[in-house]
Order: C-alpha cells, then sequence, then structure tokens
C-alpha cells in the first residue's frame, strides 16, 4: 500500500506576496482536501485556487473582516500545479491550501500516461463528428 502524508501544498498572503503554487513531485499523487482564507479588507477580494492550469474554486467575501473553508476532493497527478491567488491589492488576506500527498505506484502511473494520450472525438448520431 502506498505511503500517505498530510500536506500543506500552498500559503499564501496578499498583499506583498507572489503567487504560490506547488507542483506535485514525480512519483506523487495529491489530494487536495481544505481551501481556507481569511482576512481584513476595505475591498472585496476574489481568491482563486487552480489545478493543472484550471481554476477550480474561487472565493468571494464581502470587505471587512472574513474567513471560511471549502472541503474539496480534488486529485492532483504528477507534475501537475496547484496555485493560489489574491486579487487584493490592500489590507490582509491568507490562504491555504492542504490535503494529502501519495506514493503513486508505477503500474497507475502508466495507466495515465495511457489514458491523457489523444482519442478521437465520439460521433454523435444526429450531429456528426465533433468540431474539437
Amino acid at each position: 500500500m502506498p505511503d500517505v502524508y498530510s500536506e500543506r501544498f500552498a500559503l499564501a498572503h496578499r498583499p506583498g506576496s507572489p503567487l504560490k503554487s506547488y507542483t506535485v513531485p514525480p512519483g506523487k499523487r495529491a489530494i487536495v482536501r481544505s481551501f481556507a482564507y481569511a482576512g481584513y479588507l476595505a475591498t472585496a477580494p476574489a481568491i482563486w485556487l487552480g489545478i493543472a492550469g484550471h481554476y477550480i474554486a474561487v472565493a468571494l467575501p464581502p470587505a471587512a473582516t472574513f474567513g471560511n473553508a471549502l472541503e474539496l476532493y480534488q486529485v492532483v497527478y504528477a507534475n501537475e500545479v496547484i496555485t493560489v491567488d489574491c486579487t487584493a491589492s490592500a489590507g490582509d488576506v491568507w490562504a491555504s491550501v492542504s490535503g494529502y500527498l501519495f506514493d503513486d505506484p508505477p503500474t497507475r502511473q502508466l495507466d495515465i500516461a495511457d489514458a491523457a494520450r489523444a482519442e478521437p472525438a465520439p460521433v454523435h448520431p444526429a450531429l456528426g463528428p465533433s468540431a474539437a
């Protein structure tokens, strides 16, 4: 059975802090379970969680004092990136992304690589081949 570790993937503070990111190491797989944020601002921020180049969640808390956490079940494979960012330019905002990091068995890594290969788009009987 693969080893499992609790992990904080990113811890960000705005303003004055660049985008935070975590790249899942080769031979590992991550499960993002929590996206927590808190802060004090005069204007409402947007706090973003991205996985593998896609925004998965956005927090739009009101201005003033706020704090909350989202419970997630997102799988992130080896070499994919977890990011957190915030639009705040003044005031204080903190965000954290945490979850589990697994040893990924080599046989499973091959299955993922095979599944990632491009396959022909399905043909819908009424619409014909996909334009994508």
